[in-house]
């Protein structure tokens, strides 16, 4: 669920004691969110819409501390980038359908 268009009011809302959406909202915990991080900068560098090459994930722990062993790493990282990838064509998927409708 995206909360962003209506984060202040949610967030009101658990001000004053009401029920709010984001009740339900897991805490991520420290790897976690070090891996989103890690994550970002390797999908930031990302040249087409491709999974991330593995080239630069080995960079990365070249260059970097990581948490975990470098097979644990990879795996992860890959994990998170097939989540990434199905999403974003589902979502494009989603686009064009719309856009064929309307035309």
């Amino acid at each position: 669920m995206e909360y962003s268009p209506h984060l202040k009011f949610y967030q009101d809302l658990q001000k004053r004691g009401r029920p709010s959406p984001l009740d339900d909202v897991p805490e991520i915990g420290v790897i976690a969110t070090w891996y989103l991080d890690v994550f970002r900068i390797l999908n930031s560098g990302r040249q087409e819409l491709n999974q991330i090459p593995l080239q630069d994930i080995f960079s990365y722990i070249e260059h970097f501390d990581i948490v975990g062993s470098k097979e644990e790493f990879i795996e992860i990282i890959q994990e998170m980038d097939s989540v990434f990838l199905d999403y974003y064509n589902k979502q494009r998927e989603q686009k064009q359908k719309r856009v064929k409708k309307r035309g």
